[in-house]
């Protein structure tokens, strides 16, 4: 018998019990009731976890492994076109091996760990399409995690982005979940800084014209207005303007202030981290 097909006939019990367990949690998700599931999401993950580790305690290998391709490749592969009711059930049983196959019993290597951070990070964009919000978050945890390994910066912040996110649609409406809101759409939970930078230029662009308006016929001028945002002005700079007037160039001066210095921030932590 060759190598290869010793390699094969070797990992078909682990392909065989990954399938198995696959189906066999995919069906206690069908049971819960959409209302339902985001409340029982966390607890279903405690199950995922419960079957990868079994299996992995079951398995040894007789095999070494190969130093390319995944083993479980075609699981993935069926779980990017799958039909109707069962998108679901194959991205499931696509997760469970990607789980297996990352804390398997063989040493990835570095193209094996880009390869398995793709396969996640496709699968927690399909379990978010989904509404598995907490599965797609543990997807996205491990697409970080391989690439990092896989040097890949830039992907791996689209991971922790996208995980972060997660995080925020599951949280119940509160206080915390509007600042998260806000951080999202101010810099992709800091992973977008440049996002940022558009709403300076905006406010920018509506101090100018909104004081432009109010400042008619006084001594503040459209570039004095622009140059408050990096340097607020003087009270001799501001004669002749009105109490509101006054109060937005005030107001522009500290947007404008913690604005460029949480863009600036962000944008060292890209930079230099």
């Amino acid at each position: 018998m060759s190598d290869t097909s010793h390699d094969r006939d070797s990992l078909n019990p682990l392909v065989t019990a990954v399938v198995r367990r696959g189906h066999r949690y995919a069906d206690t998700v069908d049971e819960c009731e959409e209302a339902e599931l985001s409340q029982e999401e966390a607890s279903l993950l405690d199950r995922f976890e419960g079957y990868a580790n079994d299996i992995l305690e079951q398995y040894s290998p007789t095999a070494t492994r190969r130093t390319s391709g995944l083993v479980f490749e075609s699981k993935y592969e069926e779980a990017e076109n799958p039909l109707g009711e069962e998108r679901k059930r194959a991205t499931l049983i696509a997760l469970l091996a990607a789980e297996v196959e990352a804390h398997g019993p063989f040493r990835l290597t570095r193209a094996q760990n880009e390869q398995l951070a793709d396969v996640f990070l496709k699968l927690g964009r399909a379990l978010e399409a989904q509404h598995l919000l907490r599965h797609a978050e543990l997807a996205y945890d491990r697409a970080a995690s391989h690439y990092l390994l896989s040097g890949d910066e830039s992907l791996r912040d689209e991971s922790l982005m996208r995980q972060k996110r997660c995080q925020h649609l599951v949280l119940p409406r509160s206080w915390r979940r509007v600042l998260q809101s806000i951080s999202w759409l101010g810099a992709g939970y800091g992973y977008q800084p440049y996002r940022l930078l558009l709403w300076v230029i905006a406010q920018v662009v509506v101090f100018v014209v909104v004081l432009a308006i109010i400042a008619r016929g006084t001594s503040v001028t459209p570039y004095a207005v622009l140059v408050n945002y990096l340097n607020p002005l003087g009270p001799q700079d501001t004669a002749g303007l009105s109490r509101i007037g006054k109060i937005l160039l005030i107001s522009e001066s500290y947007v404008g202030a913690v604005s460029l210095n949480v863009f600036f921030a962000l944008l060292v932590r890209r930079w230099f981290r």
